[in-house]
């Protein structure tokens, strides 16, 4: 018992770690900067390893593409970055629940 609650402390921790660091990099830095797209990336894979967020972690890994893809061309790191949250995102695609996940997803895109 003490041990779960420790590692919820540590996702409550690190919950607001990612909201501070990202708030800070959208007021400090560019969309397509990769030290943003990268914090966006590790908050991605935090919400993904939490049960029931897998869905709101592929859409901050969305967002994050789109929001870096214009600047694509001009930048090789932020090509780089794009290509993690890509990988990622299609990672996390392919281990959708299709009956309930996949549906979800799609109302989510738009």
């Amino acid at each position: 018992m003490q041990a779960k609650l420790k590692v919820l402390d540590l996702r409550v921790l690190a919950q607001n770690f990612y909201q501070e660091v990202c708030e800070l990099a959208e007021e400090k830095l560019k969309k397509h900067d990769p030290p943003r797209l990268d914090v966006i990336l590790n908050k991605s894979i935090h919400h993904y390893t939490i049960r029931y967020e897998r869905l709101k972690a592929m859409q901050i890994s969305m967002q994050a593409i789109i929001g870096g893809k214009e600047d694509i061309a001009e930048d090789p790191d932020t090509h780089a970055s794009i290509n993690l949250l890509r990988d990622n995102l299609d990672t996390s695609m392919a281990c959708l629940d299709p009956k309930k996940e996949v549906h979800e997803l799609e109302r989510l895109e738009g």
